[in-house]
């Protein structure tokens, strides 16, 4: 058995992500060992855990790992399709569970998940968890003596495909969606953090690039969504669009926030703020830069903390709910040439003047 201090750690997955991002995370902490691992195949699970410690436990049942009594929080990084159902069973096990993005690829499923974390006292932390020093500098711009009001949002998150060695992305049977649940995500989970919930949703998708060239000279068929555009519609009447494409020559993360008075945009490059509408000072002033703080913490280092302290992660089910049903119902709205009503709601973290919102007066 572990020591009392010591929290215990299970791994769902244990792929680019699960290497890239959570185990080098999880050793710069003090207080949590990885105990256990789980992958689908028994030979990869054997290997992931050989090569973390003699006495990490493998298995390839999550129901196996959500039981081991050396496992008090599990991080959820297999492929998309995966996610809800064994987020849920983590949660209805009794276990803090971290699970990446998209939080289901499936409305029904999410359901389960949203049920699940209900009925239970521990954290649930869903990704999004990114631009979170992004987010807290546009909020600290977003007041109404600066921009005005928030009449419009434009975003584009985009790129030329899924990142080497994922491959698994293209084909819809393995991943459950394309670049909407994998990449749109970002700029949905963004806008929810300023506007709060959305009403409507429409959208438009389809495929643009049926075989795609992979950096090891293979060629492998898409038949996932890559190329998609949808319409957020809030109550107070603002209208947020989002783009995003898998077939662009490169990186793009572009999301502008069109005020009454000025306009904040952030890009890859960083965050500005134009100048007022109307400049008394006459020709053309040039865009205020936004300073952009340091991430106080990662994205594990948050997990843990929530988990010790009792605190509600940033990246909340409630928030998370409402972005997944944005994005099934961008499906919908895609497929059935519709508009479709969004009934989920949640409050924002971080509240924001009403008067961002209110009556226009140019």
């Amino acid at each position: 058995m572990l020591a009392m201090d010591t929290l215990g750690i299970g791994l769902i997955g244990c792929g680019q992500i699960a290497r890239q991002r959570y185990l080098p995370q999880l050793r710069q902490q003090k207080g949590v060992r990885i105990a256990a691992v789980c992958t689908a195949h028994a030979e990869s699970a054997r290997e992931a855990a050989a090569k973390l410690s003699a006495d990490v436990a493998w298995t390839t049942e999550v129901s196996a790992l959500a039981a081991n009594p050396n496992v008090q929080a599990v991080i959820v990084s297999s492929p998309h399709k995966y996610h809800a159902r064994q987020a849920a069973a983590v949660l209805r096990a009794g276990k803090h569970v971290l699970v990446e993005k998209p939080m289901a690829t499936n409305w029904q499923e999410a359901r389960e998940l949203i049920d699940a974390a209900a009925g239970s006292p521990c954290v649930a932390m869903i990704l999004p968890y990114e631009h979170v020093a992004q987010l807290d500098a546009m909020l600290n711009c977003l007041k109404p003596d600066i921009l005005g009001r928030i009449v419009a949002i434009d975003a584009d998150f985009s790129g030329s495909g899924a990142p080497p060695g994922s491959e698994w992305k293209y084909s819809l049977a393995e991943s459950g969606g394309g670049v909407l649940v994998a990449h749109a995500v970002y700029a949905l989970d963004l806008i929810a953090g300023i506007m709060g919930p959305a009403q409507r949703v429409t959208a438009h998708a389809n495929t643009l690039l049926l075989e795609r060239h992979l950096p090891d000279g293979r060629k492998v068929k898409s038949d996932i969504e890559d190329n998609v555009v949808m319409t957020l519609e809030f109550a107070t009447g603002q209208l947020a669009t989002v783009r995003s494409c898998w077939a662009y020559p490169g990186r793009e993360r572009r999301l502008t926030i069109q005020g009454t008075r000025r306009r904040l945009s952030m890009t890859l490059a960083g965050i500005t703020l134009d100048p007022p509408r109307g400049n008394p000072g006459g020709g053309r002033a040039q865009p205020e830069a936004i300073p952009v703080g340091k991430e106080s913490e990662n994205i594990v280092e948050h997990f843990l903390r929530c988990i010790r302290t009792g605190t509600k992660p940033r990246a909340n089910i409630e928030q998370a709910a409402h972005v997944t049903e944005q994005m099934m119902r961008a499906y919908d709205a895609a497929r059935t040439g519709c508009a479709q009503n969004l009934e989920t709601r949640f409050v924002p973290q971080t509240r924001l003047d009403s008067a961002l919102f209110g009556p226009i007066s140019i």
